[in-house]
């Protein structure tokens, strides 16, 4: 008797065991994805920034880093430039079917549309759709934006089972040089983001442009990270957002 006793309370046990380990897994908060840092240099780190950057123009990036969004525009920028990567001297048109292949290699699943756009790049400046044919022609030879410029950077970089973050720093310089009068000094304007939001520096020259470094304007400069998810075992851009 008493060993019967022993099992159906040794049974009890075990079975209250389960269902706690059960409502546990259920209830409680997944733990997050663990990550590790790993070096800039990391050749995945550098796939993933020039994956995700079709540009290093001022006014192709502006409203990126001004919204932290992907705009229209900017989505099929990026899925230009990376086509044009991997086909160079590409001269035909190009399809939407072909944008679209590119679109979601970068971004996985996202919303956008088929229209007109332009980006600052060495592959290309402008895209015109037509509606018609479904198909794109781009235009390529364009200049960028002289009287501003971004200088940005990966510090750091970390990675997990699902995700990469990588972390960027940026300045903006404007330069005066088109607003002044022969003879007059020239200014230099250094600021922590494109909204000019802290002025970090102000330089005068007269003929010599200083050079200006990133590194010296690190510790005010704005931080920015980069997510790409596991996405159909690839890496996808997910998510741009400022952090400091």
């Amino acid at each position: 008797m008493k060993k019967i006793e022993i099992l159906l309370i040794s049974g009890f046990l075990l079975l209250s065991i389960l269902v706690g380990i059960l409502i546990g897994y259920v209830l409680l908060p997944k733990s997050k994805d663990i990550y590790q840092n790993i070096s800039i240099e990391d050749p995945a780190v550098n796939y993933l920034y020039k994956m995700a950057n079709p540009s290093d123009d001022v006014s192709t990036l502006r409203t990126l880093y001004e919204t932290e969004n992907f705009s229209n525009e900017y989505i099929l920028a990026t899925a230009f430039v990376d086509f044009l990567k991997e086909h160079p001297n590409y001269t035909e048109n190009i399809s939407n079917e072909q944008i679209d292949e590119y679109v979601k290699k970068i971004f996985g699943n996202i919303s956008y549309t088929h229209t007109s756009g332009s980006v600052i790049s060495e592959y290309l400046c402008s895209f015109t759709y037509d509606n018609t044919t479904q198909n794109y022609q781009i235009l390529i030879g364009c200049n960028g934006n002289f009287n501003e410029r971004i200088l940005r950077k990966i510090t750091s970089a970390k990675k997990s089972n699902n995700e990469y973050v990588l972390t960027e720093k940026s300045i903006v310089i404007n330069d005066n040089f088109d607003k002044i009068s022969e003879g007059e000094d020239t200014a230099i304007t250094i600021y922590n983001d494109v909204n000019h939001t802290k002025e970090l520096r102000r330089i005068t020259y007269k003929d010599t442009a200083p050079e200006i470094s990133l590194d010296d304007y690190l510790k005010d400069a704005a931080v920015y990270e980069y997510h790409f998810v596991k996405e159909n075992n690839r890496f996808i851009y997910k998510s741009f957002k400022r952090i400091n």
